[in-house]
Formats: C-alpha cells, sequence, structure tokens
C-alpha cells in the first residue's frame, strides 16, 4: 500500500482557505501526502491554481475555488462548490489570515485592524457557519489558523 493511500486523511474532504500561500499552501500539500480530497480557497486565483495542480501532480483530487473570506455570499459558495464536488466535508481549515506589526501607539490609521478582523474573525465565523451542518454530519472538524502579532 503506497503511503498517500495509507494516510490518516485519505478520502477526507478538507476544504484549506488562505490555500495561495503560506500555512494554507503547505497543509494543502501535507494534506494532499495523505490522500484527502481537497477544496482550496483563496483571492488569487492563479496561485490557487497552481497549488491545486501541485496537489494533483502528488496524486491528490483538489479544485480550486476562488474566495475572499470577507465576503459572506463566497463562504456560502465555497461550501456549495464543495458539497457539489465531494458530497460532504471532513474538515474545514481557516487558514486565511492577514496580519499587522507594529506598536498600537504607533498606528494612526484603525482601518487596518477592521481589515485583519474580517479576515481572522468574520472570514472563519462566515465558513464554519455555513459548513457546520456538513461537518457535524460527518463528525469533521474545523480549525483556525490565525496570526496575531502582538509588540
Amino acid at each position: 500500500m503506497s503511503k498517500l493511500n495509507s494516510g490518516v486523511f485519505n478520502n477526507k474532504v478538507a476544504i484549506v482557505t488562505g490555500a495561495s500561500s503560506g500555512i494554507g499552501r503547505e497543509l494543502a500539500y501535507q494534506l494532499a501526502k495523505q490522500g484527502a480530497q481537497l477544496v482550496l480557497a483563496a483571492r488569487d486565483r492563479l496561485r490557487l491554481e497552481e497549488v491545486a495542480n501541485n496537489c494533483q501532480t502528488i496524486g491528490s483530487k483538489a479544485i480550486a475555488v476562488t474566495t475572499d473570506v470577507t465576503k459572506q455570499e463566497d463562504c456560502q459558495q465555497l461550501i456549495a462548490t464543495t458539497l457539489a464536488t465531494y458530497g460532504g466535508i471532513d474538515m474545514l481549515i481557516n487558514a486565511a489570515a492577514r496580519s499587522i506589526g507594529g506598536y498600537f501607539d504607533e498606528f494612526s490609521d484603525l482601518s487596518l485592524f477592521k481589515t485583519v478582523m474580517e479576515v481572522n474573525y468574520f472570514g472563519s465565523l462566515y465558513c464554519t457557519h455555513y459548513a457546520l451542518p456538513y461537518l457535524q454530519k460527518t463528525k469533521g472538524e474545523s480549525s483556525e489558523f490565525v496570526a496575531w502579532e502582538a509588540k
């Protein structure tokens, strides 16, 4: 039996947001090596398709769904596309994240914090909300990977 077929995630349907770069991309590759069926979500269509193609080369099934997690409709469509493609959801990994660095008292433009909250908090909230009924059916999991940097 090949390593791909013996993975703990073999044939599990996993959605990974933020999959075009960073932690999300690396998680996609690691899940692909374990045989997961992937739905990769991010805003950057070209980089997302590159990651999906690399996951397919590894031997996993993978689709790319252009998604802006700050938009509720995009998150709802992400879940609908997953269900239409694979019929269920076993895992949701909310890896889409934004971070800002610096001393709080140095920020004159607080709108940066709104952007961070929209991606890190509401992005996870929207995706989890729409995926939850299907995760409950499969006894699946939702995980969040949020980067916060404080000085």
